[in-house]
């Protein structure tokens, strides 16, 4: 998975505290389908979790976007 490394993205990772570097942030090159935006959500109880879900789906700007549900290990 590739993520476009648009200034408004990177802003957001860096908040979200996932770690960006020069390094990829110059994966721009790369000849690959890019995602234009990314998000997961938290495994929670039914109406939490769908609260969460549709908070992401309401924030996806236009373009390639995905979500990955996370399972606490």
């Amino acid at each position: 998975m590739v993520v476009e490394q648009t200034p408004r993205v990177v802003e957001k990772f860096k908040k979200q505290g996932y770690p960006i570097t020069d390094e990829s942030v110059s994966s721009g090159d790369l000849q690959a389908t890019k995602l234009d935006d990314f998000h997961s959500v938290l495994e929670a109880k039914t109406y939490r979790r769908r609260s969460r879900v549709l908070r992401s789906v309401r924030a996806f700007e236009p373009g390639l976007n995905e979500i990955i549900f996370i399972r606490p290990c």
